[in-house]
């Protein structure tokens, strides 16, 4: 597992993790991540149960220091094979995960539930119990446990993400969202602001 980060530098100046945007979620489809936009493909429902769900607060120990309050997540079935491609490669895409959990079919041992990538997960927040194997996040069954937390996938080009997931057949419903760092350009405006602020302040002392 990956400790989890508590800032990150990105055009010589310093982030504060909890300031990651989240996405914005026209429809079960895609919608927006600051001014970036993103489609979503292979999303399938459990019953009834897929739809955007908004105001939802991704907080507590398992988004720490990554926690989000009032988001829209997208809720959906198990046995998901989706993809969601971004209009412009981004270096880093933080996927928040709610609630999802092992197969559960008994109150036994069960196979393990798996989320197979198109590259590796890193766990940056919660997912307490989960393993990952190359690129394959590995979650224990568990008849009473969801896991909640954070993925970091990080590429030079990373425009999108693609995962399976396999051996669930309970009848539930999980949870998710992205987020990504703010553009470069929008970080330089706050950091010239800052600047510009400081020099102020020390010229009226």
């Amino acid at each position: 597992m990956v400790a989890a980060a508590t800032a990150v530098a990105l055009a010589g100046l310093t982030l504060e993790a909890g300031a990651l945007v989240a996405a914005d979620w026209d429809s079960v489809n895609g919608g927006t991540i600051g001014e970036l936009e993103f489609e979503v493909a292979g999303l399938a429902a459990q019953g009834e149960n897929l739809a955007v769900i908004p105001g939802q607060d991704l907080v507590g120990p398992d988004y720490e220091p990554f926690a989000q309050s009032g988001v829209d997540t997208v809720a959906y079935g198990f046995n998901n094979l989706w993809t969601m491609v971004l209009n412009q490669p981004v270096d880093q895409l933080y996927v928040y995960v709610d609630g999802w959990r092992g197969s559960i079919l008994t109150a036994g041992d069960d196979p393990a539930f798996t989320y197979t990538f198109d590259r590796t997960p890193q766990i940056v927040a919660g997912l307490d119990g989960a393993q990952v194997s190359g690129n394959t996040l590995i979650l224990d069954d568990d008849f009473d446990s969801f896991y909640d937390g954070v993925l970091l996938f990080e590429g030079a080009t990373l425009l999108s993400l693609t995962v399976e997931s396999t051996n669930a057949t309970s009848q539930a419903v999980q949870r998710m969202t992205f987020a990504l760092v703010p553009e470069p350009a929008s970080l330089a405006v706050f950091g010239i602001g800052g600047l510009l602020l400081a020099g102020r302040r020390r010229r009226a002392c």
